[in-house]
């Protein structure tokens, strides 16, 4: 009941002296001449996921005659080539959500 008493007290402080917030000037300044930091060029990889035939009958498909002997589409790893992409990662984006490490490793075995 004492905590309740408070609460209702803070609240009808709250109501009668409302607090106001002023608009502020911000200025920011960005000298170029002096980086404080390197960026990582890994940070803008790209992701790899099952969108249409993306990976199985995109990237990977095994036994086609354009596949090499681990079943990667070489037209497609020369394409990605040329893109130049720092880092591809898979699963990657909201497909790591439900990615089941076993499922591809599966799949590959049994066929």
């Amino acid at each position: 009941m004492k905590n309740a008493r408070t609460f209702c007290g803070i609240i009808a402080l709250l109501l009668l002296f409302p607090f106001t917030v002023k608009p502020q000037e911000v200025k920011v300044t960005v000298d170029l001449q002096s980086p404080s930091a390197e960026i990582s060029p890994l940070i803008y990889g790209q992701f790899i996921e099952h969108l249409g035939r993306c990976i199985s009958g995109g990237i990977y498909e095994a036994g086609s005659s354009l596949s090499d002997s681990n079943g990667f589409r070489t037209d497609v790893l020369e394409k990605v080539k040329r893109l130049s992409p720092p880092l591809l990662r898979y699963p990657g984006g909201t497909f790591a959500k439900i990615y089941h490490h076993n499922t591809p490793l599966r799949v590959v075995l049994n066929n």
